[in-house]
């Protein structure tokens, strides 16, 4: 965690190309910046190819997940 604060939180994570983050849903909008590598990120049905300096938001409510595709890290803010 980078930043913990009253209204947000800021977290960095680490992935291996074989790890993943399964599909889950979150309460409220979280902005995802992949800081290194690439990754699949699927939102509902949609895929979604990032690559290092890519911004994402992950809309609340709908499922999300995140596929490596090399080994990877970014900061999501929620």
């Amino acid at each position: 965690m980078l930043f913990d604060g009253s209204n947000y939180k800021m977290l960095v994570f680490a992935l291996k190309s074989d790890q993943v983050i399964k599909p889950h849903s979150a309460a409220m909008d979280a902005p995802f910046y992949l800081l290194e590598g690439s990754a699949t990120i699927t939102i509902g049905n949609e895929k979604h190819i990032l690559e290092a300096g890519d911004l994402i938001t992950l809309p609340k409510d709908i499922n999300h997940g995140v596929y490596p595709i090399t080994d990877c890290k970014f900061m999501l803010l929620k």
